[in-house]
């Protein structure tokens, strides 16, 4: 019995952190499900993904109230040529960064498999090709829960609310494997990373907390495309606007605060009740930080100290957003079905692709 798919909202965009199933009709528990994997900085540090990918399958099962971190049951599918000492390292490095991150975070991983045969070879002619895929973890979690209405999802609430970023990496914000990099083909660069899982499972924790107590509206993580990608998704499966307010004295630092990668969660909170939620924060000692208020322009507005760096439109967000997909469906289908599909959507806002490279662009020329 599905309680939780992947589409949010009233315009069913998919965004959703985690997938949920009722235990039975008229029943209120049920399971919850997510799943995690990093491997876009797998090749410049495998054991960061690893421990990413750990962090980010906890982070998109966040938005539900369960009994306690360690009731989390987690599954390891480990994808990696061995054909070479390296890539057999590598494997050995990731298995061992996700077994001492487990064992500080105390949950178990008691289940996986393997497909340690990710290297193709192919010949054209006379010259020879190879793919080898990185070593990659793909690792989903699995939790039985009371009440799933003690949940909630990206879609921002219609309240007086202000939007939070919380974070558990210093003032960190590392842009190596970022669908930043890739967007603009950059490589190398350091990667994002867990440096403390204490002070990640206190993030985990006090969520769970605020949650148990209604204080949270909406949450969604921070994943590929970094804090700006999740603030956008909010705004499109809610079809609201947002004013995001960074008010730093060297512009420099926005990018990486909006696009990095680091892990994290935008929580959505009533005004009424925020000094509570901050001073909660505050006691945990977590970092935080006011990011974002709804307003009724349907815009996304990048403000730093009352300059405006960036400002756009959630229809033309959606069409980058959607560009991917619907380049895809070009291939894919005949000409009416694509455009008809296409100019639907475009009125209900849905979409799959990344707007990465869309938003710094206008960004870099704004600013």
């Amino acid at each position: 019995l599905v309680f939780r798919d992947q589409l949010i909202g009233n315009r069913q965009i998919p965004v959703s952190d985690y997938a949920a199933t009722l235990d039975d009709y008229g029943t209120i528990s049920g399971q919850v499900f997510s799943i995690g994997e990093k491997p876009n900085i797998a090749i410049e540090n495998p054991e960061a993904s690893c421990r990413m990918a750990l962090a980010e399958a906890i982070t998109n099962i966040s938005g539900v109230k369960h009994d306690a971190l360690n009731k989390i049951s987690f599954s390891a599918n480990w994808m990696s040529s061995t054909k070479t000492a390296d890539e057999k390292g590598d494997l050995v490095r990731g298995v061992q960064a996700l077994a001492n991150m487990a064992d500080s975070l105390n949950v178990s991983v008691p289940v996986g498999k393997d497909s340690l045969s990710m290297k193709v070879i192919w010949k054209e002619g006379q010259s020879e090709h190879t793919v080898t895929s990185p070593m990659t973890l793909n690792i989903s979690s699995f939790s039985n829960v009371n009440d799933l209405n003690k949940s909630v999802t990206p879609e921002l609430s219609d309240s007086d609310t202000t939007l939070l970023h919380l974070w558990a990496h210093s003032d960190k914000y590392r842009l190596g494997g970022s669908a930043l990099y890739q967007s603009f083909k950059l490589y190398g660069g350091a990667t994002p990373d867990i440096d403390d899982a204490n002070q990640f499972k206190v993030l985990f924790e006090a969520t769970q907390e605020l949650l148990d107590k209604d204080f949270i509206e909406a949450l969604h993580d921070i994943s590929d495309g970094g804090l700006i990608t999740s603030l956008i998704e909010m705004a499109l499966c809610s079809n609201q606007g947002l004013d995001i307010n960074l008010d730093y004295s060297d512009k420099e630092q926005l990018v990486p605060k909006l696009f990095s990668e680091e892990i994290g969660l935008v929580i959505e909170v009533k005004n009424e009740k925020l000094e509570s939620v901050r001073n909660y924060l505050n006691e945990k000692e977590l970092f935080f930080e006011n990011i974002a208020k709804k307003n009724d322009k349907k815009k996304i507005n990048i403000n730093c100290f009352k300059e405006e760096v960036f400002s756009e439109d959630l229809i033309t967000l959606f069409n980058q957003w959607s560009k991917v997909s619907h380049e895809i469906q070009k291939i894919r289908d005949e000409l009416k079905d694509r455009v008809g599909v296409l100019e639907k959507w475009r009125h209900v806002l849905i979409g799959g692709a990344i707007v990465v490279g869309f938003i710094l662009n206008k960004f870099m020329v704004v600013s």
